[in-house]
């Protein structure tokens, strides 16, 4: 893919209805914990636990472009090719970190990891001072490459479910 066309397809899947959704349990999880504690309570402290998420997730979309664009990584999600639960966990899993080329081979998926550990590095400036280290920043890159990896899981078995719920067809 060219840049300008890993530009066009970021640009349409970048903002999706799951991103919001992911966002809204993220941030009602934050809710339920308190975290972090300096951000209130109700609908104000929701509003600013969402809106701290959705800003970390355009950060990192913003990163993986960047990264994606200079190390020529296709921003397309590889899809298992074998057969069987636990072959398709495994590659899904393992393609988080692997991403195909533009030259047809696959590599480290250098921008998954850098999006999700800029990101989060960044959004500690906008999160209570007490948050503004190292160890913070390495949690909250953890915690978003953990859901980057559980969404990679998802969209690899997210056909055959609706499948099996006859949502979608053949």
């Amino acid at each position: 893919m060219t840049v300008n066309e890993k530009l066009r397809y970021d640009a349409r899947h970048a903002v999706q209805a799951s991103d919001f959704v992911q966002t809204a349990l993220g941030s009602a999880f934050a809710q339920w914990r308190d975290s972090p504690g300096e951000w209130e309570q109700g609908a104000r402290g929701y509003a600013t636990r969402y809106g701290s998420r959705f800003a970390q997730h355009l950060v990192k979309r913003s990163i993986v472009f960047g990264v994606q664009a200079v190390n020529r990584e296709d921003p397309r999600r590889i899809r298992s090719e074998r057969a069987g639960f636990g072959n398709r966990m495994v590659d899904a899993v393992k393609y988080t970190f692997v991403a195909q080329r533009d030259d047809g081979s696959r590599g480290f998926a250098y921008s998954r990891v850098a999006g999700s550990y800029g990101a989060a590095f960044i959004s500690r400036r906008w999160h209570p001072s007490r948050l503004h280290t190292f160890g913070s920043g390495m949690r909250a890159g953890t915690v978003s490459l953990g859901v980057e990896t559980g969404m990679t899981v998802l969209n690899e078995f997210m056909p055959d479910v609706l499948r099996l719920l006859h949502l979608r067809r053949r």
